[in-house]
């Protein structure tokens, strides 16, 4: 059994430079298709994590949106019209923005992104929000996020800093992470504080609060049922309101939304390239040298 001759691996080794060759070409070809799977889920996965820490089954963004990157703002009216509607047990506004965050040594000056809700509203599932809720509720207070950029500084509790030329104390700190929206990192804040902060052109409409970002929905219990038969409970409602830019979703909806498709296709169009380089380099091997 042991002494036959060995024809597949001598054939394999005959040529070690044309064999080591195809090798690299194989391992590249793979590592290239890994990199790109990695790349589109970041891309969803990220922009998605601040969603999925919210406690709602139904998100209502601008029809304009096709990702949470883009900062666009629908009426706040829904929200009040939304909490008599017999179907939909609460309603949440989300404010999202952008404020210019100076280091606590004052060196440097970085964009983070603004998360604002009503404290008194249970909207977020991280347990130090609940911890510090009360100080929230304090003029010029903020949670930082422990897994932002280095180039922000201090940000751990007691730190005071500048946050859009304001002077603000960091009263906590939660775990949420980057995303391609959130600049160098995430603050949560009050509604109260946000209007302060905010340095978008938006602003005055903010400080009025007739815009949204997002709006967070919980059905009622006789309406829960699994996350893809949620979005009919509140699309009656909204076709009952006046022409206004919005649609519902879900975390499934926003993760293969608009840009799923492009992506899709760039991805394939790697492996079609990465396979087309192995069969390059499998014919080079067993052409003579």
């Amino acid at each position: 059994m042991f002494t036959r001759l060995p024809v597949a691996w001598l054939n394999l080794t005959y040529k070690p430079g044309r064999l080591m060759l195809s090798l690299g070409g194989i391992i590249f070809a793979a590592v290239l298709m890994f990199m790109f799977v990695g790349f589109k889920h970041a891309l969803y996965d990220s922009q998605l994590r601040l969603l999925e820490q919210l406690n709602g089954d139904v998100f209502l963004i601008h029809s304009r949106r096709a990702s949470l990157i883009a900062p666009v703002q629908f009426p706040a009216e829904i929200l009040y019209q939304a909490e008599t509607e017999s179907t939909i047990s609460k309603a949440f506004g989300l404010y999202l923005g952008r404020a210019v965050w100076r280091n606590a040594n004052g060196k440097s000056a970085r964009t983070v992104r603004l998360i604002a809700y009503n404290p008194n509203a249970n909207l977020f599932k991280f347990p130090e929000i609940r911890q510090h809720l009360l100080e929230l509720q304090l003029p010029n207070t903020v949670l930082v996020d422990r897994f932002a950029r280095a180039e922000i500084g201090q940000r751990q509790r007691g730190v005071v800093t500048e946050l859009g030329d304001r002077y603000v104390q960091v009263v906590g700190n939660f775990s949420l992470g980057n995303d391609f929206a959130a600049y160098s990192g995430n603050v949560i804040t009050s509604e109260d504080n946000f209007l302060r902060y905010q340095t978008s052109r938006d602003a005055k409409q903010l400080a009025a609060r007739s815009t949204l970002s997002i709006l967070v929905f919980c059905l009622s219990l006789l309406q829960r049922s699994p996350s893809k038969r949620r979005l009919p409970c509140v699309s009656g409602y909204l076709a009952t309101l006046p022409y206004i830019p919005v649609k519902a979703c879900s975390t499934g909806s926003l993760r293969f939304g608009k840009m799923a498709p492009t992506l899709d296709l760039s991805l394939a169009f790697s492996h079609l390239w990465a396979l087309s380089l192995v069969l390059c380099c499998a014919i080079k091997s067993s052409m003579p040298m």
